[in-house]
């Protein structure tokens, strides 16, 4: 017969390997075998694996990517087919109908950001497909954006002042900057421009005095324009103020040049014999009032 002692001592054994047997249920729920884990892993791997995508489905996307005027988007997607696909003919016509509007895209900065812009653009694309055209653009956009940065300053203050309406100063800053830096093509392209601003908006400006018959008006505003910006356009809106005051200057102006022409051409020395020829031939100025 056991003892008291001894059922005891079992009793608790009993006891304590049931509670060991309830954790170690519990903990294989929370972490279940890992043979389950091995057996699913190829699955997930095969879940996330990327499939190749056919030449006619990166054609189709690159078309939507043109039509959406992401051109960048439709080139690197162009540039994943490979030339033996039978129907690779339609996607070299895409390819440079592409380039050709990227190309135009990346032709015009106007900003430090945008030459940036530009200059990623050509590199994504460069990454994807060596293209001399793009290469080419690519050292000018650098070439550029040096000269761009050089001119930045002298082309901010100079637009400052024309906005102001100091056109004098706008264009003395272009024309001092561009004979300090040579060749700068951004500060000349800005020079013109405003000289030609400035040459309509004069001409248009005496245009109108000249229809009400102010003529003294319309020459002060081109004598005035003229010591702004001496050019020959200038010179021939006061001509054309002149004759309109005058409808007998231009026959006066043209007899004395036929006349210097052909006198020039007998003599070696023009110098006297134009002297002579303006005396005779000389019309004095009006004060801008018809003399009729």
């Amino acid at each position: 017969m056991r003892t008291q002692d001894e059922k005891l001592r079992i009793s608790l054994v009993v006891m304590v390997l049931s509670i060991l047997l309830v954790i170690f249920m519990l903990l294989a729920q929370i972490h279940p075998e890992t043979g389950n884990n091995s057996s699913a892993a190829p699955e997930n791997a095969a879940a996330s694996a990327v499939l190749p995508v056919s030449a006619e489905e990166l054609y189709s996307q690159a078309e939507k990517y043109s039509g959406s005027g992401d051109y960048l988007g439709a080139l690197k997607a162009l540039a994943q087919i490979d030339e033996t696909w039978p129907q690779y003919a339609q996607a070299s016509n895409l390819i440079k109908e592409c380039e050709e509007k990227l190309l135009a895209e990346v032709s015009s900065p106007a900003t430090i950001e945008e030459y940036l812009e530009c200059e990623r653009k050509v590199n994504e694309y460069l990454e994807v497909r060596s293209s001399p055209a793009f290469l080419e653009r690519k050292k000018q956009l650098v070439a550029d954006r040096d000269a761009f940065i050089a001119a930045a300053s002298v082309i901010e203050t100079a637009s400052a002042e024309f906005e102001s309406g100091e056109y004098s100063a706008a264009l003395e800053t272009l024309e001092n900057a561009l004979e300090s830096s040579g060749t700068n093509r951004f500060i000349s392209a800005k020079l013109e421009e405003y000289r030609s601003i400035y040459v309509a908006a004069v001409t248009e400006e005496a245009e109108a005095e000249i229809e009400n018959r102010n003529y003294t008006t319309a020459l002060a505003i081109v004598d005035e324009a003229l010591e702004v910006c001496d050019c020959e356009e200038l010179r021939e809106v006061r001509k054309h103020v002149l004759e309109e005051a005058d409808p007998f200057y231009g026959v006066y102006n043209d007899l004395r040049d036929s006349a210097s022409e052909w006198w020039d051409s007998w003599t070696e020395d023009s110098d006297p014999a134009g002297s002579l020829f303006d005396y005779w031939f000389s019309v004095p100025e009006t004060d801008g009032q018809t003399i009729l």
